[in-house]
């Protein structure tokens, strides 16, 4: 019981909390190299790439914050698994059949209303057509 205390290799837990330490660092580091930094510009901004619109502003207001959801989703689920006892039962049970099929409802019952909605505009733009035509 006096014996000093064996330290064997990382465990997997240390492993993972260590490689998010390093991205959370890479990613500080990024965050404040600014502008007018000597890294590498690999990106180009979409107003460089096309005009945007107010369409456009709406869609990227949109998939901002879809994008801030689901990373906080991702944390949420990150935090609970270092909490987790069982990381293979976690994955398991809350990632695979609570969070993925809540998703995947989610998702297909989106995609659905909007083929709906889409073969809704598409009739009435026929039905419009059809009836320009006849004036």
């Amino acid at each position: 019981p006096n014996a000093p205390k064996v330290i064997g290799p990382p465990s997997r837990r240390d492993r993972v909390r260590r490689t998010q330490a390093t991205i959370k660092d890479i990613l500080l580091k990024t965050s404040n190299a600014g502008i007018g930094s000597n890294l590498p510009k690999k990106t180009m901004l979409l107003s460089d790439v096309c005009d945007t619109d107010e369409k456009m502003e709406d869609v990227m207001s949109w998939s901002q914050d879809e994008a801030k959801n689901l990373v906080a989703q991702i944390y949420r689920l990150v935090t609970e698994k270092r909490n987790a006892t069982n990381e293979e039962e976690f994955v398991k049970a809350r990632v695979m059949s609570t969070f993925v099929k809540e998703e995947l409802a989610a998702a297909s019952r989106d995609m659905l209303e909007a083929g709906r909605q889409m073969r809704y505009a598409s009739r009435v733009h026929e039905r419009m057509a059809l009836r320009d035509q006849e004036t």
